[in-house]
């Protein structure tokens, strides 16, 4: 996890601005502090967490540490994932950590309730009070590997066969869901392309972002069941929600960009068309429609690779690949974050133009500058690449076969 440590790193550095007031009392202690002011579980209070740790970080006196969140809502899957990265940091750098939380959680949040945070946290009905040691462990060992109720997995850059491996893995890991479900249940044929579809779009994800980060990648899956919808006739939704989080000191943009502009390997006439769109949208940069986005969105295409050697055309693009789900769902809540920047993949951004490119715009890439709505500003730096991916699926109400 040495990898991991560093680039975490990155993630305090890109973000750190010193807070004053770190010191206060807690159940009769002293303690570093930090009380959220009512905000949820999001960018904005992740900014402040992140500037509060690295204070602490970089202050020689060692305390104890509180986070104090009190009942709040979870924007999405990936805010609470980074909660538990930065937790990972303050726990491996020997701080003792609390993180008192009450989450309220909806279909796409639900795997908080699992989530390792539950050791560090005074609510949870088995949190080690009296016993650090043991919480320390307990959260660390949840951290690093699968646990009951979620798929979590570490997967090295450097193994050659892990996102096949990968692939494999999950589509047991989906077709067991249907069989804990429903008990002796057989996949439909139409279930079967589900499963292996979502298997093979995750594998993909992951092997992309190795390729722009070049970095280890965090992949975590949970399930959610028996939602009932009033607005859908009480029909019954299931929720695959799954986070990649590759950090790096690497843009996800950055390889594409620099091999577009400065290298003579664009041979793959994809290639001549994204730097034509290039040249046109650069006229249309302005404060909020920026090079980092256009590059960013140049970089998601199908068969638009980042490898410095890679004369042909790359492989399955991001958006082909999640919007060969989003076929299949009945909702989604998807997006892909570097940096700064956050790019929408709603399914009515994903149509692709009369050349495979997607615009983000429901017209054109080349030409087209893509739709505001498809687009924004984070409020954390996010170094490398990651991305949260929520799917509904509808459940059938009565046991089958």
């Amino acid at each position: 996890m040495k990898t991991l440590e560093y680039n975490l790193q990155t993630l305090f550095d890109n973000n750190f601005m010193p807070k004053k007031k770190i010191i206060g009392k807690y159940s009769n202690k002293t303690v570093y502090l930090f009380k959220n002011t009512n905000k949820p579980l999001g960018g904005n209070l992740l900014k402040d967490i992140i500037n509060f740790c690295g204070t602490i970080i970089k202050n020689p006196l060692r305390l104890p540490v509180v986070i104090y969140l009190g009942e709040l809502k979870v924007e999405d899957k990936l805010s609470y994932i980074l909660l538990e990265c930065i937790a990972y940091q303050l726990v491996i750098d020997g701080f003792d950590l609390q993180i008192v939380m009450n989450p309220n959680f909806s279909i796409d949040t639900q795997g908080v309730t699992s989530s390792p945070l539950r050791f560090l946290n005074p609510y949870y009905i088995y949190f080690e009070k009296s016993n650090k040691v043991k919480r320390k462990n307990q959260f660390l060992k949840s951290f690093e590997l699968t646990q009951s109720g979620k798929y979590r997995k570490w997967l090295s850059k450097d193994d050659e066969f892990g996102v096949s491996k990968l692939t494999t893995d999950l589509i047991y890991l989906f077709r067991s869901q249907y069989r804990k479900h429903f008990s002796n249940y057989t996949l439909t044929d139409y279930e079967e392309v589900i499963v292996k579809k979502l298997a093979t779009t995750i594998g993909e994800l992951v092997d992309n972002a190795h390729e722009h980060g070049e970095s280890n990648c965090l992949i975590d899956i949970d399930f959610s069941h028996d939602f009932t919808d009033k607005r859908e006739n009480n029909k019954t939704f299931g929720g695959v929600n799954v986070t990649i989080i590759n950090f790096s000191n690497r843009n996800f943009e950055e390889k594409v960009k620099h091999k577009i502009l400065h290298s003579s390997i664009i041979e793959g006439s994809r290639y001549l068309k994204v730097r034509k769109a290039f040249d046109i949208h650069k006229e249309l940069f302005n404060n909020k429609y920026t090079e980092d986005i256009f590059w960013f969105i140049a970089s998601l295409q199908d068969k638009i690779s980042g490898r410095d050697l890679y004369v042909r055309n790359g492989g399955k693009g991001s958006t082909e690949l999640i919007s060969s789900i989003q076929e299949f769902t009945h909702d989604d809540y998807c997006y892909v974050m570097s940096g700064k920047n956050i790019i929408n993949l709603k399914k009515k951004y994903l149509e692709s133009d009369s050349d495979g490119f997607v615009g983000f715009n429901g017209k054109n890439f080349i030409s087209c500058e893509p739709d505001p709505e498809s687009y924004s500003k984070s409020k954390v730096y996010f170094p490398g690449v990651a991305y949260n991916l929520n799917f509904v699926l509808e459940e059938c109400n009565d046991e089958k076969n």
